[in-house]
């Protein structure tokens, strides 16, 4: 399939119809470029679209933000932490993760007065979702177009 410009209206849902979350997304290129694993079902399912064209996309856990991986929650001392005695319940803590002693983003999911539990998973991994979209407008993508990482749908959309 051809890449295209599109832009859209979309409702994010979770598999019980709860909305999760709307947006819309403004001149997106509905391809994967192969670096960037978030959303492929979504990319997928905004394949060949027309404006005016409204779709109802399943896409599960595995094609969106990955299973959760209970392997990504830490307890870690609040002493390790910079600005470890001012943490709250949700605030976001970017640490080396082994085995590949990468920088990771975690959560603050849990607190107590020495440690802090920390997740490293996606919000929503682990969740099928149901993305409700409605095509605005769509053209075909040219080369300028594909050379700009930032307009790929899984670099802008619900992070």
């Amino acid at each position: 399939m051809k890449p295209q410009v599109i832009s859209f209206n979309c409702v994010m849902r979770n598999k019980l119809g709860q909305v999760l979350s709307s947006s819309f997304n403004h001149d997106v290129i509905n391809q994967d470029d192969g670096n960037y694993n978030r959303l492929p079902g979504l990319v997928q399912g905004l394949q060949a679209v027309r404006v005016g064209e409204k779709r109802n996309i399943v896409v599960p856990a595995d094609s969106a933000y990955g299973r959760y991986d209970p392997r990504l929650i830490i307890e870690v001392r609040r002493s390790e932490l910079e600005y470890g005695d001012r943490l709250k319940l949700g605030s976001q803590v970017l640490r080396f993760h082994e085995p590949t002693s990468e920088q990771k983003l975690f959560r603050v999911v849990q607190m107590n007065e020495d440690s802090v539990v920390l997740d490293g998973n996606h919000s929503l991994a682990g969740h099928d979702l149901v993305f409700e979209v409605e095509i605005v407008s769509a053209r075909d993508a040219d080369d300028s177009d594909l050379t700009d990482a930032s307009t790929l749908i899984g670099n802008q959309l619900l992070h």
